[in-house]
């Protein structure tokens, strides 16, 4: 990288063992230079609209300033590759981008490097937010595709090592869960209940999702609604006191 600016000194410092005492150096005045760049400029442009007046205020902390140009660049007042990864994340969290995906990126920064370009780079991420956001997404609504490679490999372990003509013990790799449920007056609605657990395998189809081969022995997975006979399943309730 190019060095924003030079200082001329009539000798470095140093220590007891010879070598440069990189504590003694001056700092460099970036207040200075961005002075001589507006005497340069002639010009002073404030910030227009909010945007710029937050992304103005994180730069005047940063580098220690009053005052800065909206058209300066940062790289001519002593910004550099940290300084940019550190804008970013300011700029994630002063606009609240963190969460959400944006189309700001850091490369984008560096190469738009002044307030005004961040402060339209920023507005189009949150543009891009509200369209996301708003855009009415689609399922592809897939019931039958083939199996992924991870399924075949299951699936046919399965088979093999847990399945035999005796004893068929299927769903091997099923990881039983025990929840305890806590109701205010001791009773659970059994018709709530199975409705709950519907409505969680309606919504993600992996959980209702099974493997099978079809006529050309390729193994296939099936996510089909759920039919009337899931309703047929009997619930078991326990009450369990908290010493238990």
């Amino acid at each position: 990288m190019i060095p924003s600016f030079f200082i001329i000194l009539d000798k470095l410092p140093l220590n007891q063992n010879g070598k440069v005492d990189r504590k003694q150096l001056p700092s460099p005045t970036f207040t200075d230079l961005s002075s001589n760049q507006l005497k340069h400029n002639n010009e002073l442009l404030h910030p227009t609209n909010d945007i710029e007046v937050n992304i103005h205020r994180i730069w005047c902390e940063i580098f220690k300033q009053n005052q800065i140009s909206t058209d300066t660049n940062i790289f001519s007042i002593g910004g550099h590759s940290l300084l940019m990864m550190e804008l970013y994340h300011r700029y994630k969290i002063e606009f609240h981008l963190e969460q959400k995906q944006n189309s700001l990126s850091i490369s984008n920064l560096f190469q738009l490097p002044t307030i005004t370009h961040h402060a339209q780079l920023i507005q189009q991420s949150i543009n891009t937010i509200i369209t996301l956001d708003n855009y009415p997404w689609s399922l592809l609504h897939l019931i039958q595709a083939r199996a992924s490679f991870a399924q075949e490999r299951i699936y046919l372990d399965e088979q093999i090592r847990f399945s035999s003509n005796e004893t068929i013990m299927n769903n091997m790799y099923a990881i039983p869960l025990l929840y305890r449920i806590s109701t205010m007056n001791d009773h659970v609605s059994i018709t709530r209940l199975c409705h709950a657990l519907q409505s969680v395998i309606k919504k993600h189809s992996i959980l209702r999702t099974a493997l099978y081969l079809d006529t050309n022995g390729v193994i296939m997975q099936d996510a089909s609604l759920l039919s009337n006979a899931f309703e047929t399943h009997t619930f078991s309730v326990i009450n369990i006191s908290n010493e238990e």
